[in-house]
Parts: C-alpha cells; structure tokens; sequence
C-alpha cells in the first residue's frame, strides 16, 4: 500500500491534478505504534483539563442561567481566553502576536451587543485597526502608510 493511501493506478494524469499533494490517510501502522503503547505524553494534561472543567462548568452555567451582565461578563472572559490562546499559537508559529489589537477586536461585538450601542463596536474595531496598524508600521513603515492611505481615502469620500 502507498503511504498516501493512492495506488499507482488511481492516480489522475492531468495538469490540474498532478500538482495537488496527495491525501493523508489517517490510519495507525505498527511502526507507529499501536493501542498497547500509551505513551505518558498522551495523557500529560488530562488530570489540569478535568480539573478546570469541573471548576469552570458550573459557573458557565450559573453566569448563562443569571442572564445579564453575568452572561456578558462570561462572553467577554470566553474571548479574552480565545485570544490568548491564539496569541500563544501565533508565537509558537514565529508571528508576531498583537494581543491589544486582537482583544479589542474579540470584545467590539459583545460590548456592543451587551450595551445595545452599535457605536461602541465600531469604535472599538476602529481602535483595534488603528492599533494594528500602529504595530505593523514598525515592522515595515513603507508599506503600511500606503495600506493606511487607501483605507482611510474610500472611507473619506462620502
């Protein structure tokens, strides 16, 4: 068997095809060990996981039964998290992480939403572009002043 899962004859032939990588297919072999091999990496983090989720599940479900402020305290929490999470993944892939601008951004719609004031969301993503801006005219100021100007030109004119 092919390690792509592919045989020989199934291949396509034809330009649109021949440059696509092959499918991977998701199926254990024995060099990879198999169901009695439980490395103890498999499991490192399963008791901290278990543990927060019986810490955090209940007061998910409280802030979601009080409504309210509570919810939107919850939902802005839930971003927060998000964002950190996403700010930990761009650093593990070497991008810079722009944890302001992505927090402001994550948080537009439900500060919005919650203080029923559409004005605020768009404040907010104005204030994270601007931001965003600001942090990528560092890492290259020429092309971000004409990446500000042909933003900010359509938006004049109206």
């Amino acid at each position: 068997m092919v390690a792509n899962g592919d045989s020989a004859d199934s291949r396509a032939s034809n330009v649109e095809t021949a440059h696509r990588p092959p499918r991977p297919v998701l199926v254990s072999t024995p060099s990879e060990g198999g169901k009695g091999d439980a490395s103890p990496r498999r499991h490192a983090g399963l008791a901290l996981r278990i543990g927060s989720a019986a810490v955090a599940a209940p007061m998910v479900i409280a802030a979601t039964f009080a409504g309210g402020h509570w919810f939107v305290i919850l939902v802005l929490i839930v971003a927060a998290v998000a964002t950190w999470e996403l700010n930990a993944l761009q650093r593990n892939a070497n991008i810079p992480p722009y944890p302001f601008v992505a927090l402001t951004a994550s948080w537009a719609f439900p500060l919005a939403a919650a203080l029923h004031e559409t004005g605020v969301g768009t404040a907010l993503l104005g204030v994270a572009i601007v931001g965003g801006l600001l942090q990528l005219s560092r890492a290259m100021p020429s092309q971000v002043l004409r990446v500000s100007i042909s933003v900010s030109l359509p938006v004049g004119r109206r």
